[in-house]
C-alpha cells in the first residue's frame, strides 16, 4: 500500500476569498451531520495551504484556483464521513504527528491511558524489551520508544499496511532503530518473553455495528471488531501472556466501556496473574487492563 503523504491542493489560476470558501464548507459539513463544521473546515484548508489553523480565523487570505478545488475535493470526502485524518494524512496522539490512512486504524486520545500507566509502572529508566501487540500505525510503539530511551519496542501486527505505517512513523519521528516491525497474528511468533507489553486489541461487539459513527465503516474491520462481545481477541492475549509475560512483568491492555468486569475475570483465571486493576481515561471510563505476572517463573 502506497503510504506517501496526501495528494497536494496546490494549483494555479484565479483565486478564492479563504473566508468565503470556509463559509460554504462549514455549511455543506453541517449538513452532512459533521460535529464542528468550522473548525474541521480549517483544518482542511490550513493544511492545504501549509498555515496554522488559527491564522485563517485572523487573516483571511485570497486563495490559488487550484488550492480551492483541492480544498473542495477534501470537504466532498468528509461530506461522505470519510475520517479527517484520513483525509489530511496526519493524526495527533501524545503531541506527536503520526502519518494514517486507509488500511490503518485512526490513533484515539483513550489509548494514551495505556502509555500513562505504562510510565507509571515502569518508569523512564526502562530499559527492558517492550512487546507492543497490534500496533497499528505505531502510536503506542513510537511513543514509547521515545520515553523509555535505554528499551527496544518489538512492534506487531498482522497487516502489512498497518506495519508500513508504523515503520514509516518510527522514521519519522527518530526511533527506527528502536522499533522493530514483527507481521504476525498476536503472540504466535514468540517464544521469548517480555517484562513489560501493551496491546490495543480490536475490541467492540459487531452487534453495535449500526449504532457506531459513519467515520468507522471507512476504517479496518479487523481493528474495530471482535467475536465474543468484543471480547474474543482480548482473551487470546490474555492466554498468551503465560508464556510471553517475563515473571513480574505487566501487561497493558486497552479495552471497550463496559468490559471492565469481563476483563477482569478472564484476568483472574489464568494462572500467571498475580494482580489486576482497570484503569479509567480522562472521560471516566473503564479504559486498560493492568494486570501483573506473579514473580516467579
Amino acid at each position: 500500500m502506497n503510504v506517501d503523504e496526501p495528494r497536494s491542493c496546490h494549483g494555479s489560476g484565479a483565486t478564492a476569498d479563504s473566508s468565503v470558501l470556509l463559509a460554504e464548507a462549514a455549511a455543506a459539513l453541517a449538513r452532512a451531520g459533521i460535529g464542528e463544521p468550522l473548525l474541521e473546515a480549517q483544518v482542511m484548508l490550513a493544511h492545504c495551504l501549509t498555515v496554522e489553523r488559527h491564522l485563517l480565523a485572523v487573516d483571511p487570505r485570497p486563495v490559488d484556483h487550484g488550492v480551492a478545488a483541492g480544498f473542495r475535493r477534501m470537504v466532498e470526502r468528509r461530506r461522505a464521513r470519510e475520517p479527517l485524518a484520513y483525509i489530511i494524512g496526519n493524526k495527533e496522539f501524545w503531541s506527536l504527528d503520526f502519518a494514517v490512512g486507509p488500511g490503518v486504524l485512526v490513533p484515539r486520545p483513550e489509548t494514551e491511558t495505556v502509555v500513562e500507566e505504562a510510565l507509571l509502572w515502569a518508569g523512564r529508566d526502562f530499559s527492558g524489551r517492550v512487546l507492543d501487540l497490534g500496533c497499528g500505525s505505531g502510536a503506542l510503539a513510537v511513543v514509547l520508544a521515545r520515553e523509555f530511551p535505554a528499551a527496544t519496542v518489538v512492534a506487531v501486527d498482522r497487516s502489512p499496511d498497518a506495519l508500513a505505517y508504523c515503520v514509516r512513523n518510527a522514521a519519522r519521528h527518530g526511533v527506527a532503530g528502536r522499533v522493530l516491525p514483527v507481521l504476525a497474528d498476536w503472540c504466535e511468533a514468540f517464544g521469548c518473553r517480555f517484562p513489560l507489553v501493551v496491546a490495543n486489541p480490536p475490541y467492540v461487539d459487531r452487534a453495535d455495528a449500526p449504532d457506531l459513527a459513519p467515520e468507522l465503516a471507512h476504517e479496518p474491520e479487523e481493528a474495530l471488531f471482535s467475536g465474543n462481545r468484543g471480547l474474543a481477541d482480548a482473551e487470546r492475549i490474555l492466554a498468551a501472556m503465560g508464556r510471553v509475560l517475563a515473571p513480574g512483568g505487566c501487561l497493558f491492555m486497552e479495552i471497550g466501556c463496559g468490559q471492565d468486569e469481563a476483563v477482569l475475570r478472564m484476568a483472574a483465571g489464568w494462572g500467571w496473574c498475580a494482580s489486576a486493576r482497570v484503569a479509567r481515561d480522562l472521560a471516566g471510563i473503564g479504559r486498560v487492563l493492568v494486570a501483573e505476572r506473579k514473580p516467579e517463573a
